[in-house]
C-alpha cells in the first residue's frame, strides 16, 4: 500500500464504526465482534489509551479456505499534561 493509499484510508471516515465496551461474565471482559475475511481493519483505542494484553480468537465456523483477515494497530504515544501550581501564589509553573 502506498502512502497515498494510507493516507487516504485513514481520512475516509465512511469506513469507520465504533465497538463500544459491554462488560460480561463469560469469558471475563470480553466480547465477541464479527469481522469478514478478506477484509483489513485498523484498530484503535478511545483516547489513545493503552493496553498491555489482547487476545483474539477464531471462530469455530473459520475454515482454512477463507481468506485472511488483517488488523492494523497503529501505534500511539499518548502524553499527558502535567500542570504544577505553586500554594503560596497559585501561580501556574
Amino acid at each position: 500500500m502506498s502512502d497515498t493509499d494510507v493516507s487516504a484510508f485513514i481520512a475516509d471516515t465512511s469506513n469507520r464504526s465504533k465497538l463500544f465496551w459491554k462488560e460480561k461474565l463469560k469469558p471475563s471482559n470480553g466480547w465477541a465482534v464479527p469481522y469478514v475475511t478478506g477484509h483489513r481493519y485498523r484498530v484503535t483505542w478511545a483516547n489513545d489509551l493503552d493496553y498491555t494484553q489482547m487476545k483474539v480468537e477464531v471462530s469455530e465456523r473459520w475454515q482454512p479456505a477463507d481468506s485472511e483477515v488483517i488488523f492494523m494497530l497503529p501505534f500511539v504515544d499518548a502524553r499527558e499534561a502535567i500542570n504544577v501550581t505553586r500554594t503560596d501564589t497559585r501561580e501556574q509553573i
